[in-house]
């Protein structure tokens, strides 16, 4: 599983939603969230590669968060860890309002 289908997988299990399975596309949806005000279930944003949006992970709350690593499988992080920190793009918030 990728980074945007665990994503997508979560959303759909635990809220209902269906999520597009693709990055730059969820980056799109729901409203920036500066990174202060992170919530669990908030979507964060990385560059790890020559892509501007290339890796996706949801919140888990104190700094951390769950992703689908290409090497570990689906693994917890820090957000302050060197490299997250650096690569860092961008937070949204989705609604659940996107219910289908």
């Amino acid at each position: 599983m990728d980074c945007s289908g665990l994503v997508v997988a979560v959303y759909k299990k635990a809220a209902g939603v269906s999520l597009p399975h693709n990055t730059a596309r969820l980056y799109r949806l729901g409203h920036t969230i500066p990174r202060s005000r992170l919530t669990a279930g908030d979507l964060v944003f990385f560059t790890t590669s020559s892509a501007v949006l290339s890796h996706v992970g949801i919140y888990t709350g104190n700094g951390t968060f769950i992703h689908a690593s290409s090497s570990n499988g689906v693994v917890k992080s820090n957000l302050e860890s060197s490299y997250y920190k650096k690569r860092f793009y961008g937070a949204r918030r989705i609604s659940t309002s996107l219910r289908q």
